[in-house]
């Protein structure tokens, strides 16, 4: 039996576990994402790393974990067998992939939190930002501005027209989403009701050959379900967070900047991974000074803001 709360303390904070989609083109980025993690969001209990191979992963921490990409080939399956079906380049197979995991994440960790939120590996956090509220009913969703109409074609084609861009002023591609079960679970009945297949199945088949290199986003499917269908579950905010490439920015400057969270792309920027950028005058760029960069952020955490 639980005690009852005594109104006289701050509620106890709901934790949550979050899930961590890896791929080696965020490598770099990748340690400052989980030291930020650890940093600021202290609603997170346990982090899931999912991959192909374990990444470099903090040895003396038993909160983060690696869980192999093996685990969820059902759906690596699904990708590529209808990728090849469409006579498509299979390049696009992991960004499928990487969104049916996270839609999936229960399959391959069974004891995962109701609910949990997915993290891109490129993330960084700047500020400490809730992700839940108290008792985990509903879920802080930061807004964004991103329009790409395919991935409402495919939405519309997956649900028969019952999930749309719900405000037009308003994305949820934000590189970082809670989802609750009891959500995903409603979505997958809508969609297996109305398209006769299992989701997976239907998720592939809604593809549109022409819009194959970004055809589907499951950050957008979710927001405009959930905020349509569950909007109870659903607490939009405004914070500050862009995008940008990764070897183009200090992310000192971002601090400073006020930047809640900066999502640093590796496709944004003119050269490969792992190749040391230098400025005009021959400096390296600041974002591959890890020791510095993890010391800037322990330095904001004393400036964090509280919830």
């Amino acid at each position: 039996m639980t005690a009852p709360h005594d109104p006289g303390k701050p509620a106890p904070t709901k934790l949550i576990d979050a899930v961590i989609p890896y791929c080696t083109k965020d490598q770099v980025i990748f340690p400052l994402c989980l030291s930020s993690i650890k940093e600021f969001q202290v609603q997170i209990k346990r982090i899931f790393v999912v991959s192909a191979q374990k990444p470099e992963l903090p040895d003396d921490d038993p909160t983060v974990y690696w869980i192999p990409e093996q685990l969820f080939s059902r759906l690596g399956t699904a990708v590529t067998s209808r990728l090849h079906q469409m006579g498509v380049s299979q390049t696009r197979t992991g960004w499928y992939f990487q969104q049916l995991i996270k839609l999936y994440a229960t399959e391959g960790i069974s004891d995962l939190s109701e609910p949990y939120v997915v993290i891109d590996s490129d993330v960084i956090f700047y500020r400490a930002l809730p992700l839940v509220t108290t008792d985990g009913a509903a879920a802080f969703y930061t807004a964004g501005d991103n329009f790409h109409e395919p991935y409402f074609q495919h939405m519309r084609q997956l649900t028969g027209g019952l999930v749309d861009r719900y405000l037009p002023e308003l994305s949820g591609m934000c590189h970082y989403m809670v989802f609750h079960q009891v959500v995903l679970r409603s979505l997958f009945e809508l969609v297996e009701r109305e398209c006769g297949r299992p989701f997976v199945e239907a998720f592939m088949l809604c593809l549109n050959r022409s819009d194959i290199e970004m055809g589907a986003s499951e950050y957008e499917l979710y927001f405009n379900y959930a905020i349509r269908w569950h909007p109870e579950r659903v607490l939009v905010r405004h914070i500050q967070w862009k995008n940008t490439a990764c070897c183009m920015r200090d992310p000192a400057a971002d601090i400073r900047d006020k930047y809640d969270f900066v999502a640093y792309h590796t496709q944004l920027s003119p050269q490969g991974v792992g190749q040391q950028r230098t400025d005009a005058v021959g400096t390296p760029d600041p974002v591959w000074n890890r020791q510095g960069i993890s010391a800037e952020i322990a330095r904001a955490s004393g400036r964090r803001h509280q919830f």
